[in-house]
């Protein structure tokens, strides 16, 4: 169903951190990479006649990340630059709108942070509001938001996460594999490991009774290596491997390695992990069914737009689905 997700300040939290980190290495693989083009072709046929019958269009991307569609969007325009564009992104985070202003786009987006649910525009404001996979993080009231932002004569374009998409069944893999390592305690067993380094070090307990603990972790993080070979050789599995194979070797070299800093560096790796596992879960919630978009429909239509038509965006080589289609109109 649409509904804002659970722990809304982490799962913003854990976003800013993604987008921080520039998508946090193998993470950028994560989420749908693979069918950029085809959500490329899906906004270059909804953008092109918008641009190709205004002389001045008005667009705002909402919710935007790190603004895919803006950039489609200043890409499109290159090709009508006779349609004067007046161009906004608004997100919640102001480190994904600062990824934005980085690029230099041209166009010169307007870039505002701001909640989904209450966007600082006046009513009829904008003859495109665009969005992928980005409203329905805040719920149904995001979308009655960017309806009354819809100009006379301007639509309401939407790709929603889809909850039996290729996009959805990716996050729902990658929210098991970092489950099993984040729900495994051997963050918690590592720790304990250097408090005994620390006791090592002073002399209290014998170094063979550290070298035992360093041995049964190193143990514990074999068996989670070996369990990768049930998930798919992708981003999260990546990532997975790259940290479960550091910590190996931090747990195997344990003396060469201060206590604290060695207890910092996995507090740090145990904290991305938990956010990585927290935007895999905050995609799922978005997932939405059939029901869910009658539900949308409708909050559209009360909303005052028409010509409202749902859709299923396919993946090129399959068909298979991978987010909804929304296009809603005013009148």
């Amino acid at each position: 169903m649409i509904s804002q997700t659970r722990n809304p300040n982490q799962t913003r939290s854990a976003w800013s951190q993604y987008w921080e980190l520039d998508g946090a290495h193998e993470q950028r693989a994560v989420g749908g990479p693979r069918y950029r083009a085809t959500f490329e072709q899906f906004w270059r046929d909804q953008l092109e006649p918008e641009f190709a019958s205004r002389s001045s269009l008005r667009v705002l991307d909402a919710a935007c990340g790190d603004g895919a569609v803006t950039r489609h969007c200043a890409a499109i325009w290159q090709g009508h630059q006779d349609c004067t564009l007046d161009l906004h992104a608004t997100d919640c985070s102001e480190r994904a709108l600062a990824a934005i202003d980085a690029l230099s786009l041209p166009g010169g987006p307007s870039l505002v942070v701001a909640d989904a649910k209450s966007l600082p525009y006046a009513q009829g404001a904008f003859d495109c509001v665009l969005s992928q996979c980005g409203l329905e993080y805040a719920g149904l009231a995001a979308f009655e938001t960017a309806a009354g932002l819809v100009a006379p004569g301007g639509c309401l374009m939407a790709l929603v996460h889809h909850d039996e998409g290729l996009i959805h069944q990716e996050c729902g893999g990658h929210h098991d594999l970092l489950s099993a390592i984040a729900d495994s305690a051997v963050f918690e067993h590592g720790k304990a490991l250097f408090d005994l380094q620390r006791l090592g070090d002073s002399g209290e307990i014998a170094p063979e009774a550290v070298a035992d603990a360093a041995a049964e972790v190193g143990r514990e993080l074999a068996g989670l290596l070996a369990g990768l070979d049930a998930y798919p050789r992708d981003g999260a599995r990546q990532h997975a491997e790259r940290l479960l194979q550091d910590f190996s070797a931090l747990c195997a070299r344990h003396t060469a390695y201060a206590p604290d800093q060695a207890c910092q560096w996995l507090e740090f790796h145990q904290g991305a992990l938990m956010a990585f596992r927290l935007r895999m879960q905050s995609m799922l919630t978005a997932g939405q069914g059939e029901a869910e978009m009658g539900q949308l429909e409708a909050v559209l239509a009360d909303a005052g737009l028409g010509q409202i038509e749902t859709g299923i965006l396919g993946a090129a080589d399959t068909g298979q689905p991978l987010a909804w289609s929304l296009r809603a109109c005013a009148a």
